[in-house]
């Protein structure tokens, strides 16, 4: 949020923070449907072994690509993210005149 704030103009800061936030609030229901789905898939993704069927004792889900898509998806939206400037050009600004303040007395 803080590097929209520095970037953004005040017009189109709202509707991104905006955005932002639905994205959060529809993530937890989101990601409970995911792993109710999943849930009904077959540990190893094929067809389950003779008798064993979803409501039986011994059905087991896919849990673990619970696991793996978001870790996909985290790894893919994070590389966007390496494009962003290592520090923001005001910070610089702001750094460079406390060092000069400081030398002076």
């Amino acid at each position: 949020m803080t590097y929209l704030d520095e970037v953004m103009t005040k017009k189109k800061l709202g509707p991104s923070i905006a955005v932002a936030n639905v994205i959060k609030l529809l993530g937890f229901p989101m990601s409970f449907l995911f792993g109710a789905y999943l849930l009904t898939q077959y540990v190893t993704l094929g067809s389950p072994p003779d008798g064993v069927t979803l409501g039986s004792g011994h059905w087991v889900g896919a849990w673990w690509m619970g696991y793996l898509a978001p870790g996909i998806l985290l790894v893919l939206s994070g590389i966007p993210m390496l494009l962003f400037p290592t520090q923001m050009p005001a910070a610089k600004v702001c750094d460079d005149t406390i060092y000069f303040n400081l030398n002076q007395g």
